[in-house]
């Protein structure tokens, strides 16, 4: 399940939004924009790209553009806004980086809505790379403590199943484990995508795949550690037990101790290094 999951997630990342999945693709007919309610900018104070990003995004916040509208043409914009047609590409892109337009090439400027998957897979990453590790795993404690008292509440039995047969695996690689830090680091990184998955809270699932993707370094450093590996393992047992168990309470415990552990030899690497 979790190698399903964060594959799609991270695909989306990757990839520009189709031009048939916009909010507006159900509209035969979507509302064109008359240039006139675009005001001249060109000769306000401040750098252009921003005039120009302001003005539209002042008039999708007033509701006088709504998801689903067509911008007017780049030509009649750019002469409604007195600016420079190079200039206004530019601040197209950069609403389009935002999610607040799509460019449908051929087809126009089509302003969008508020995109949870947009904002979670693209605009959250940015924002979580300015933190330092304490505040990620900060982060980390908030959500997925929480997150595995979900998982022992709602997880199915198949899923249980699964959280248990991705324990037997480890067990069962002990000796690659303590000697192979890449594996240990991907093996930990499926464990707790896969809690998250058992929590049936997808912005919590989504948030774990950018974390893990920006803690990645560190946290590879952390199992280079002897023995941080084997100690990782013995804790997720435990967080397992209570979740198959049903014991919401002794999973969040478990987990939070977890999470101060790996984020004690995450600073020990650090320093280290």
């Amino acid at each position: 399940m979790y190698n399903r999951l964060a594959a799609a997630y991270k695909s989306r990342v990757a990839r520009q939004p189709r031009e048939d999945e916009s909010l507006a693709s159900n509209d035969v007919s979507p509302r064109s924009l008359d240039s006139s309610l675009f005001q001249q900018i060109g000769d306000r104070a401040t750098s252009l790209d921003e005039r120009i990003v302001a003005e539209i995004r002042s008039l999708i916040d007033s509701g006088r553009i709504a998801p689903g509208d067509r911008l007017p043409s780049e030509r009649d914009l750019a002469r409604a806004l007195k600016v420079s047609r190079a200039s206004l590409r530019e601040a197209l892109r950069r609403l389009s980086a935002v999610g607040l337009v799509e460019i449908r090439w051929g087809q126009g400027v089509f302003v969008r809505s508020a995109d949870l998957d947009f904002l979670l897979e693209r605009v959250a990453p940015l924002l979580l790379r300015r933190g330092n590790t304490e505040d990620l795993y900060e982060v980390r404690r908030l959500l997925e403590v929480e997150g595995a008292g979900w998982a022992a509440d709602r997880g199915t039995r198949a899923e249980r199943a699964e959280l248990q047969a991705l324990m037997t695996e480890a067990a069962a690689n002990l000796d690659r484990l303590a000697t192979d830090a890449a594996f240990a680091r991907e093996l930990d990184e499926r464990y707790h995508n896969l809690v998250a998955g058992l929590s049936h809270n997808r912005v919590l699932m989504r948030i774990m795949v950018g974390l893990l993707d920006l803690l990645a370094e560190v946290r590879q450093r952390s199992f280079d550690v002897p023995g941080r590996a084997l100690r990782s393992m013995d804790e997720h047992q435990r967080i397992t037990a209570a979740i198959v168990a049903g014991d919401a309470p002794a999973a969040r415990r478990a987990m939070l101790a977890h999470l101060r552990n790996a984020e004690a030899a995450v600073r020990g690497a650090s320093h280290d290094g």
